[in-house]
C-alpha cells in the first residue's frame, strides 16, 4: 500500500469518470421513452421468492469510510446521488453513486458506488425499518407496495425530464455518521415514493415520485424527528 494512501482507503469503493458515465447512461436509457420494461425491473425487483407478491429493492448501503471520505474534502458544500445501472451486480442492480461538490458546483471527490461489496446490501422489511415520523415511513411502504404502485417509468418522471439523482446538504450524512460507533457498520439509503395531487392537462391528478431517505443504522440510536439526516433532499433535474 502506498506511504501517502490511509488504510481505510478501498480503491474497489470507487468508479473512474468513463465508468460513471456508463453506468449513468444505463438508468438514462432504461427510464427514458422507449426504455424496456423488463430491463427496469431488473433495477428493482428482488429475486423471485415464490412469494404471490414482487418484492422490491428498498435500500442501498454505503460504508461508513466512503461517507467519511466524501465529506472529507475541502471546500464542499453538497452531497450528490445520481442513480445508475451497474452491469456487474446481479438483479436487482439500481445503484447510487455519491460524490461531493463545491459551491460553484465543481466535483471535488471521487464516484463512490453503493453496495460494492458482495453480500454488502441492505435490504431491512418494512415493519424493521426505523423512521422518525409517519410521513417516512409512508413514503417506503407506499414503494414497498408493488401493488398499488406497479414499477414503470412514470415514477421516475419529472416535468424536466427524467430523474437522474438527488442533492443532499452535508448535514444529511454528517449527522448519521456522527451515531455511528462503529467503523464497519454501513449506512442505508432508503428508497421511498411521495404520492401527492398535482396539476396535469387533465386536471388535478394523483403525482408519484420517486425519492431518497437517509437512514442512521438502528443500532446507532433513533434520530430526532427534526434529525437534519433525513430531510428531503432536492431533485435532479432541475437542480443540476
Amino acid at each position: 500500500m502506498p506511504a501517502n494512501q490511509p488504510p481505510f482507503l478501498d480503491p474497489a469503493s470507487k468508479i473512474d469518470q468513463p465508468t460513471f458515465d456508463a453506468y449513468s447512461a444505463n438508468w438514462l436509457k432504461i427510464v427514458s421513452e422507449g426504455g424496456e420494461q423488463a430491463a427496469l425491473d431488473a433495477c428493482f425487483n428482488m429475486p423471485d421468492t415464490g412469494s404471490a407478491a414482487v418484492a422490491r429493492l428498498i435500500a442501498v448501503s454505503f460504508t461508513v469510510a466512503q461517507i467519511m471520505e466524501v465529506l472529507s474534502a475541502p471546500g464542499i458544500a453538497q452531497v450528490r446521488a445520481r442513480f445508475v445501472v451497474n452491469p456487474e451486480k446481479k438483479a436487482p442492480n439500481f445503484a447510487l453513486v455519491l460524490y461531493a461538490v463545491d459551491a460553484q458546483g465543481r466535483r471535488q471527490t471521487s464516484y463512490y458506488l453503493s453496495d460494492y461489496q458482495s453480500g454488502m446490501e441492505f435490504h431491512p422489511p418494512i415493519v424493521d425499518v426505523e423512521l422518525p415520523d409517519t410521513l417516512r415511513q409512508h413514503w417506503v411502504s407506499n414503494w414497498a407496495d408493488t401493488k398499488k404502485f406497479p414499477l414503470s417509468r412514470q415514477l421516475f418522471a419529472t416535468s424536466y425530464g427524467p430523474l437522474q439523482g438527488f442533492n443532499f446538504s452535508l448535514s444529511d450524512f454528517m449527522q448519521p455518521l456522527m451515531r455511528i460507533s462503529k467503523d464497519d457498520e454501513n449506512l442505508s439509503v432508503l428508497l421511498g415514493l411521495h404520492t401527492f395531487f398535482g396539476p396535469s392537462p387533465d386536471g388535478e391528478a394523483v403525482m408519484t415520485t420517486f425519492g431518497l431517505m437517509v437512514q442512521t443504522p438502528v443500532s446507532a440510536g433513533t434520530a430526532d424527528i427534526d434529525d437534519p439526516s433525513y430531510d428531503v433532499a432536492a431533485p435532479s433535474p432541475p437542480a443540476p
